[in-house]
């Protein structure tokens, strides 16, 4: 809750009683829940940590968009961007274990301020989204690797993966778009 509305909460979150499930968010917040169960009762990719993470945050924050509390009119209201100190904090975090499945919601975690005031400051003092910020980093660490010794004894998807791509198809796509050149170009370098 401290994450949506951007500052400390000074009581508990308190749900009123009863959903109404005919709304959009709450029909939309359910839908989560039973992709949910579907997939930790077939053994889906909710069996990986970092998947699990990120399911986690979604059904919260899910649930704390659609279902009324004493917090809810404080949600959605105009936040300023985070101050340069809060996104030097997320850009440290970013730059210390980029291979991590370090999330937007654990970015403003670590700075300290709302999701939102994240994006925000983000796209005021960085000039793109923390995501893109961290995918910029992991592709300079691929790079480097690539330039390195290393790319001899250990193959392009590994490095990939070693820095926290899980998709090698973007990943080459983004590799080109960023650098002007496949990933394998660089290795014959």
């Amino acid at each position: 809750m401290e994450e949506l509305i951007g500052r400390e909460l000074h009581f508990p979150v308190k749900f009123d009683l009863g959903m109404d499930m005919t709304t959009p968010q709450a029909r939309s917040w359910r839908t989560l829940v039973d992709t949910l169960v579907t997939d930790v009762e077939h053994g889906g990719l909710t069996m990986y940590a970092g998947v699990q993470n990120q399911f986690q945050d979604l059904i919260i924050s899910g649930l704390l968009l659609s279902q009324r509390h004493n917090y809810s009119d404080s949600i959605g209201t105009r936040a300023e961007p985070a101050a340069p100190r809060s996104i030097r904090l997320a850009i440290q975090a970013c730059e210390e274990n980029p291979e991590e499945s370090l999330t937007v919601t654990e970015m403003a975690k670590v700075a300290g301020v709302s999701i939102r005031s994240l994006q925000d400051g983000f796209r005021k003092y960085v000039g793109m989204s923390p995501t893109d910020y961290l995918r910029d980093v992991r592709l300079n660490r691929v790079r480097e690797d690539l330039l390195s010794a290393r790319a001899m004894n250990t193959s392009i998807a590994d490095i990939a993966f070693s820095w926290g791509f899980t998709h090698l198809g973007r990943f080459a796509k983004s590799y080109q778009e960023r650098f002007g050149e496949l990933p394998s170009e660089t290795v014959r370098k």
